[in-house]
């Protein structure tokens, strides 16, 4: 990969998980305890931005991924996704598909170890 990726440096704040790097490893923990760390589409949104943030990251070595509370992640949030998506047109379902898909495809490509915490 180019050192040259002509991206920001890394998002010091994330709305819907928490980041935390020590000595080379990133814990990313969803940050939804009272729904089961449920997938939103802000969720899905920032875990496709992490991941390629922290792939460029040459410090980072490995990932834990881990959701707060009792749960590891429930999947998708009903009423914020299921429910959203019954009422969407092609291309909406479209683009939300290559979204997950775009956040599945940056964790088998990490060019590091991906840890399920559950």
């Amino acid at each position: 990969m180019s050192p040259f990726t002509g991206s920001a440096t890394r998002t010091p704040d994330w709305r819907h998980l928490r980041l935390a790097v020590d000595d080379g490893v990133a814990t990313v923990t969803l940050a939804r305890p009272d729904k089961l760390n449920a997938l939103t589409f802000g969720a899905y949104a920032d875990l496709r931005d992490l991941l390629a943030e922290l792939s460029r990251d040459k410090s980072v070595r490995a990932l834990v991924l881990g959701g707060e509370g009792r749960g590891f992640c429930s999947g998708g949030d009903v009423e914020e996704i299921i429910g959203a998506t019954l009422a969407m047109d092609t291309a909406q379902l479209l683009d939300f598909n290559r979204m997950t898909g775009q956040v599945v495809r940056a964790v088998r490509e990490c060019p590091f170890p991906v840890i399920a915490a559950v």
